[in-house]
C-alpha cells in the first residue's frame, strides 16, 4: 500500500526554503519589482518566471553562474547553447568579439554557416553514413521534402525506441526537441534501417494542394485558379497555403497567425482581416467567386468548390 504525502510537511518545508531564497538573494527581489514596471511579468520570456520571483543572473563562466547577489551555483540548464564547452569560452568569446566588430545579419546567409556544417559533417556524422546522407540532401533540396524528412525519420526513431523517444513542441515553431533516451542494442538496428532507406529512395509525395478550381504549389511557390496564374506576396501565399489545407474548416485569427506568421506574432491588429481582403481581391473577385466566408464570432474558412457561390 502506497504512503501518503504528508501535506503539512512539504508546506513547511516550502516555506522554509522560500524565506531561504529571501534571504540569500534581496537584490533579485529589488530587480524583479523594478522589472514589472517595464515588463510583463518583470521578465522577457513567461518560462524565466518562477516563484517566489526569478533570480537575476550577473555571469558566468565554464559550469558556474553568480547572481547579483554573489551567490555562486552549478549551472544545470547551461543556456541552451553551452553544453559542450561551458559560459564565456576563451574561443568563443573571441569569435564572437570578432564577429560583432564586424557585423553581421541574422535573416540572411552567412560563409560561417557553411564552415560549420562541413565541421559537424566532418566530426559527427558517421562516415559510413556520408553518402547517403549527401543524396538525401540533394533530393530534399530538388524535391522540397524537408517536412517529410523530419516526421519521417521521427516516426522511424520512435518505431525503434519505443518509449525512449518523444518529442516536445519548442517555443519557436522553427524546430522541436527530440528526446531519445537509452536506445541500448537499438542502435545498431537504426542505423541499418536509416541506410536500407536511403538506398530504397523516397517514396513519390504529391506537393500541389487542391480545392476545386483552386491550385497551389508550395515547391514552386505558385497559385492558380481555372489554370489562371495569381501572382500572390509571401504571406498571401503563407495564409492560402494555411487554408487550403483545412478546407471547409472554421480557423479563428489566432489560428491563421499561429500558422503564417511568426508564432509569437501578438494578436493585437487587424492584420488577418487585412490580408484576408487582399486574398478575396486576388483569388475570388476577378473569378466571380466566393471561397474565403466569414464565419461572425468565429474566424474565416475556404468554402469547398460545390458550396461556392
Amino acid at each position: 500500500m502506497s504512503r501518503r504525502p504528508d501535506q503539512e510537511r512539504i508546506e513547511a518545508l516550502t516555506r522554509s526554503r522560500t524565506e531561504l531564497v529571501h534571504q540569500r538573494t534581496p537584490k533579485s527581489r529589488e530587480w524583479r519589482e523594478r522589472s514589472l514596471r517595464s515588463l510583463p511579468l518583470g521578465v522577457a520570456s513567461s518560462f524565466q518566471d518562477a516563484p517566489p520571483y526569478p533570480i537575476f543572473f550577473e555571469r558566468a563562466r565554464g559550469s558556474r553562474v553568480w547572481d547579483v547577489d554573489g551567490n555562486e551555483y552549478s549551472d544545470y540548464h547551461n543556456g541552451f547553447g553551452v553544453m559542450a564547452v561551458g559560459h564565456a569560452h576563451p574561443k568563443i568569446v573571441e569569435a564572437l568579439a570578432e564577429r560583432a566588430a564586424i557585423g553581421t545579419h541574422f535573416a540572411q546567409p552567412v560563409a560561417e554557416t557553411t564552415l560549420l556544417a562541413e565541421e559537424l559533417w566532418e566530426q559527427v556524422l558517421e562516415p559510413a553514413l556520408r553518402p547517403e546522407a549527401a543524396e538525401l540532401i540533394e533530393r530534399s533540396r530538388a524535391q522540397g521534402l524537408r517536412q517529410v524528412l523530419v516526421t519521417g525519420a521521427f516516426d522511424l526513431a520512435v518505431a525503434i525506441g519505443g518509449p525512449s523517444v518523444s518529442a516536445c513542441p519548442d517555443y519557436y515553431p522553427s524546430f522541436d526537441y527530440l528526446h531519445v533516451g537509452e536506445l541500448g542494442d537499438a542502435t545498431n538496428e537504426l542505423l541499418a534501417r536509416l541506410r536500407a532507406l536511403t538506398r530504397r529512395g523516397l517514396p513519390e509525395r504529391p506537393t500541389a494542394l487542391r480545392v476545386g478550381s483552386l491550385g497551389l504549389d508550395p515547391a514552386t511557390r505558385q497559385a492558380w485558379r481555372d489554370d489562371v496564374r495569381i501572382d500572390l506576396s509571401a504571406k498571401e501565399f503563407a495564409l492560402l497555403e494555411t487554408f487550403m489545407r483545412r478546407p471547409g474548416q472554421v480557423l479563428s485569427r489566432l489560428d491563421l497567425l499561429e500558422h503564417a506568421w511568426d508564432y509569437y506574432y501578438e494578436n493585437r491588429s487587424n492584420v488577418v482581416d487585412v490580408y484576408v481582403r487582399y486574398l478575396r481581391a486576388k483569388i475570388d473577385r476577378p473569378f466571380g467567386r466566393r471561397s474565403l466566408e466569414t464565419v461572425r464570432g468565429s474566424g474565416y474558412r475556404l468554402r469547398q468548390e460545390e458550396d461556392e457561390a
